[in-house]
């Protein structure tokens, strides 16, 4: 049955292979991948905002944890939903140099380590105050990158194929004979990337079929056990929302298989929420400001209070065309809380906004123009503050 049938890739073997699977003490709430691809240029450039980065303190002490954010970004390294996902990008080129590794495997991991650029950014606020740290990565002439890929899949399935799965066999046939013909697996659709591949249509239907059954099965085992039960719930929750939000297109016809990932048109955002908010803590709020000092939201705030005297630059620029509506939000709620020289300006920036994205009857509507009232300035920050969690979960980008 297919359940029962694990694709044991060397693509997977790859990507783990650059991952450290050691436990950590350090954790995040969530991750947003902010992602724009210049056409023009060939550089995929990503924002990476860890959210609520924090300790867990079942491992280590604060100041263990404290160096372990250091070192990370001293070294460059970047993670990738959580610390399971910790990539050493200093250690690519070595790994290239394994002597196990095909010429295809080698050219990606060269590709990677030729021109894959990491730097740290700042920090900012999300979710219910917390500290996130911001990242850039940076991967040059990544049309290239794609082709290495495609060859990469063509090694794959073609090792596959000489011991096909049964109840995938034609597929597999099928794919041997696209990878024989130089069929291009992954393709990029503007800012989205998509994935084709040929599929028999009976075997692929039992497949899916096979697979959503085994859900039902393991949802059923735990059914009886409240603890596991409990963590399932939690964990579908999250995993629903991501669904209901991530631009994903399936289509599966005439015999072909086609997954598109992203908005062609405008740069995508990805936010995964991996723990429940109550998990934060703010052990490292001092360590993240320190090892990235520019407060992301606040120079967005200001960029757009006094354009001339803040321009942005650099990732900055990018967030504030590409980014996510929320972050310039967060920081103007940011300059009024501060009661600073731009509060005011602040507010009514808050209140211009508000009204243009009312008047187009965007969701969620946003809070109602500040109160003359010293006493209702707090609930009104509060409904700013909702309105920006709520936005968060369901990114748009800044100019939409």
């Amino acid at each position: 049955m297919f359940r029962r049938f694990s694709f044991r890739l060397p693509v997977v073997a790859l990507i783990v292979g650059l991952c450290l699977l050691v436990a950590s003490c350090v954790e995040l709430i969530g991750q947003r991948f902010i992602v724009h691809y210049d056409r023009g240029a060939d550089v995929l450039e990503v924002l990476i905002f860890y959210d609520g980065v924090h300790r867990n303190r079942e491992q280590k002490s604060v100041e263990e944890s404290a160096e372990q954010v250091r070192q990370f970004i001293q070294k460059g390294n970047v993670m990738l939903l959580d610390w399971w996902g910790h990539i050493e990008v200093a250690d690519l080129a070595e790994m290239a140099g394994d002597e196990g590794l095909s010429d295809v495997q080698r050219a990606v991991l060269e590709h990677l380590s030729q021109h894959m650029r990491v730097e740290a950014v700042g920090h900012a606020r999300s979710g219910p105050g917390q500290v996130s740290g911001v990242q850039r990565v940076t991967i040059g002439r990544f049309s290239e990158l794609i082709e290495a890929l495609n060859r990469l899949l063509d090694e794959t399935f073609t090792d596959l194929a000489q011991e096909p799965p049964k109840p995938l066999q034609r597929t597999m046939r099928l794919w041997q004979q696209a990878a024989d013909d130089g069929h291009r697996w992954l393709r990029l659709d503007g800012q989205a990337i998509a994935f084709y591949a040929p599929v028999d249509r009976r075997e692929w239907a039992m497949a899916r079929s096979d697979l959503l059954d085994s859900l039902v099965d393991d949802l059923k085992r735990v059914t009886h056990d409240a603890e596991q039960f409990e963590q399932v719930e939690r964990d579908l929750r999250l995993a629903v929302t991501f669904l209901a939000n991530v631009p994903l297109t399936y289509s599966d016809r005439d015999g072909e298989l086609r997954l598109s990932l992203g908005h062609s048109r405008s740069a995508n955002t990805y936010p995964f929420r991996i723990r429940e908010e109550g998990r934060y803590n703010e052990d490292l709020e001092q360590v993240i400001q320190e090892v990235a000092p520019l407060d992301v939201t606040r120079k967005l705030a200001l960029g757009a209070l006094e354009p001339d005297a803040h321009s942005p630059a650099g990732a900055v620029a990018m967030l504030a065309e590409h980014g996510p509506v929320e972050l310039k939000i967060r920081g103007l709620i940011g300059l009024v809380e501060a009661e600073d020289e731009h509060a005011a300006a602040a507010a009514e920036a808050l209140d211009a906004f508000a009204a243009r994205w009312n008047e187009q009857r965007k969701s969620p509507a946003a809070p109602d123009p500040q109160p003359r009232q010293d006493q209702a300035r707090e609930a009104w920050l509060e409904q700013w503050r909702e309105w920006a969690a709520t936005v968060e979960l369901f990114p748009q980008p800044a100019g939409d």
